[in-house]
Formats: C-alpha cells, sequence, structure tokens
C-alpha cells in the first residue's frame, strides 16, 4: 500500500512530471490542465476492489494518513463495502455519498463511468487484471480519471497499453500500471542503477 501511495501523492500534489520522468513515461498533459480538470472533481481518490485484502490496506492507509482527502469506494456488493467504509469512520451520511456498487463491469460500464467522473484518481485494487482490470482502465479513461493499478500481471500490462494506450493520452489521463509494493522497489532500483551507472 504504502507505493501505491507514494504514486498517488505524487498525482494528487500536481508532482505528475516528476513521477512521469521516475517511470519513464512521457506526460502528454501539462499540470494547469490536470489541476482544471481537478477542480471539478469531488473526490479525491476512488478506491476499486476496496474489500479486498489489498483495497482494504489502501484505504485504511489514505484514512488514516490523509484525512484531508475525499474517498469514495467501489465495488461489487453494498454490504461489504458499507462493513470496510465503517471500519475506517464513515458515518452514514459519508457511505450515502462515497459508496458506489457496480455489481458486473463488463455489462455496467455506463455506472462504472458514471462513479469515476467524479474521482481525481482511480486505484483499482481488484483483480486478477486479466479478468477484470481492462474494464475498469476503459472506465477510468472515459471518466478522463487518472488510474493506478496494483497488478503485477505483465500479460495485463501488454493488453492494457495495446488496447488504452492511445485513448489514455488522448484524454490526457496518466495510467499507471503496477504500482504497488511488489513492483516498485524493482523498478525505482533499477532507474537508479541506470542513472548512476550510465
Amino acid at each position: 500500500a504504502w507505493s501505491c501511495c507514494f504514486c498517488l501523492s505524487l498525482l494528487l500534489s500536481n508532482r505528475v512530471t516528476p513521477l512521469c520522468s521516475l517511470l519513464n513515461i512521457k506526460n502528454t498533459m501539462s499540470v494547469a490542465s490536470r489541476k482544471e480538470r481537478y477542480s471539478t472533481r469531488e473526490i479525491d481518490i476512488i478506491v476499486h476492489g476496496a474489500t479486498g485484502f489489498t483495497g482494504k490496506r489502501v484505504l485504511t492507509h489514505v484514512a488514516k494518513h490523509h484525512p484531508e482527502l475525499n474517498v469514495a469506494v467501489c465495488g461489487r456488493s453494498l454490504e461489504k463495502l458499507t462493513a470496510v467504509a465503517n471500519a475506517v469512520g464513515w458515518d452514514e451520511s459519508k457511505c450515502k455519498s462515497s459508496v458506489f456498487v457496480v455489481s458486473d463491469i463488463v455489462n455496467e460500464n455506463a455506472k462504472l463511468v458514471d462513479a469515476f467522473s467524479n474521482a481525481k484518481v482511480v486505484i483499482a485494487c481488484a483483480g486478477p487484471y486479466r479478468q477484470c482490470g481492462l474494464p475498469v482502465l476503459k472506465a477510468a479513461v472515459e471518466a478522463r480519471a487518472d488510474y493506478l493499478d496494483l497488478c503485477g500481471e505483465p500479460q495485463f500490462f501488454d493488453d492494457a497499453l495495446l488496447s488504452f494506450d492511445r485513448e489514455a493520452r488522448a484524454a490526457g489521463v496518466l495510467a499507471c500500471h503496477a504500482a504497488a509494493f511488489d513492483c516498485v522497489p524493482a523498478e525505482l532500483g533499477a532507474a537508479l542503477a541506470e542513472r548512476e551507472l550510465l
């Protein structure tokens, strides 16, 4: 959860250019454009898959360490989402405005886009990404919400790049895969080694 929150903090603090250069990504959207888009969004972060092991950890970390952020959750079960929300201290009013139920991400794309349209950043915590990752990424791009996932599945990276890279760039959406603990240390180590050795 820490490394995902590191990438998230860079996004929300409008330090996208350093994040992009660190991850060797060409940033096609100016900070001013992102700030303008973000200014109309009520939700800072929406955690999709918040009832799973990692989703709960991400939600708990953000709620504990960044109480100033307006966070929402999205998933298949209202009962489970409400339980997770209550566990981090949300009251009934917060739950009503910040819990989004989309029980079938493939056939309810419009509901997913509608939920994500209110958010600055989507953190996708539900896997396996080979089976359910592309619909979430598609909805984030359509909603023009920046996207982070916790995936460690190389095949999904390839599928996502082939399916949505052009659309994400055109929409000015930053889609950052593998923003999780098992991926970031290796990537940072490789970037540092490259910088120091070459």
